[in-house]
């Protein structure tokens, strides 16, 4: 049996090729080896069966056979990044996980409200002063945010991250900043293959740097999640712009350090830069967690 794979983003092409010796009635399984998480396209699937003396040599051959999905391993979070690997500290919802008010108009301003409520910008176009009007965001969504640009084993720490929040029985968004409005909810243990599913398409880099911090900033607007985590894998200087705009505490940044050796200078003064602002960041180095290539388990086929 022959198998040509394609990486779809890559455009890497895979031969696989595997033989049996048996009797009638076969039942064929071709192994896969550790594969690059993406999604293959199956180009081509052959079949070649003959007897001992090839005398009887049958070829069956099969084009557009459908697409392979490699999922990203998720990393075994805790339930607050950064606890460890080793398991969830409590079942209960993480600190900064609560909900939080935000902005979702003006009115008319009211005496007795505060003068830091007042929409100066509002209030100078219509004339009058107007009032910021607030409300509770959609209570157990958890928004993750995935940098698109950064380097691979960021998907696999989002992985975790929504792993570990459907286990706590939250409602998880997961949006990508891969320019193609990559997005997912789900609720329920049961859902968490969907989510692999989509991040085995996020493409190896190329996306706009920029992206990641205007998808952070337009998620959390209109998902009104109570809490979202931005797992990048850079120092991305856009997101403290961002941060600055949304309630004080409700994001928190997971920066995945897939390097070797300690934190550059520059990381050390971003994170700085973010915890100055009350955004609490914590940092993962890829080394210690479970990732890289899918493997057993970690696959899914569809068909085109």
């Amino acid at each position: 049996m022959e198998a040509e794979l394609q990486h779809l983003g890559s455009g890497e092409r895979l031969l696989l090729r595997e033989s049996w010796t048996s009797g009638f009635g076969w039942e064929l399984a071709l192994q896969l080896p550790g594969l690059r998480r993406g999604i293959y396209r199956v180009a081509a699937l052959t079949v070649r069966a003959g007897d001992g003396f090839s005398l009887l040599p049958v070829t069956c051959r099969r084009g557009g056979a459908g697409q392979l999905y490699v999922l990203p391993r998720p990393w075994k979070l805790a339930a607050e990044p950064g606890a460890g690997p080793s398991g969830p500290r409590s079942a209960a919802r993480p600190p900064g996980w609560a909900d939080v008010p935000q902005v979702c108009g003006t009115r008319p301003y009211a005496p007795g409200d505060p003068l830091r409520r007042i929409h100066w910008r509002s209030s100078a176009r219509t004339g009058e002063l107007r009032a910021v009007e607030t409300e509770l965001p959609a209570a157990g969504l958890q928004l993750v945010c995935l940098d698109a640009a950064g380097a691979d084993v960021a998907a696999e720490a989002a992985a975790g991250l929504a792993q570990r929040a459907l286990e706590l029985g939250l409602r998880v968004r997961l949006a990508v900043s891969d320019g193609q409005g990559s997005a997912l909810d789900a609720q329920g243990r049961a859902r968490l293959p969907e989510l692999l599913q989509l991040l085995a398409g996020v493409p190896y880099g190329g996306a706009r740097p920029e992206a990641f911090a205007e998808l952070a900033l337009r998620e959390f607007r209109q998902s009104g999640a109570a809490a979202a985590a931005l797992v990048t894998a850079r120092a991305d200087a856009q997101l403290p712009a961002v941060l600055r705009a949304l309630p004080r505490g409700a994001a928190r940044v997971v920066y995945v350090h897939g390097g070797a050796g300690a934190l550059p200078d520059a990381v050390h003064d971003w994170k700085r830069q973010l915890e100055a602002i009350g955004c609490r960041v914590t940092v993962l180095a890829a080394g210690s967690y479970a990732a890289g290539q899918g493997g057993a388990g970690h696959a899914a086929t569809g068909t085109e």
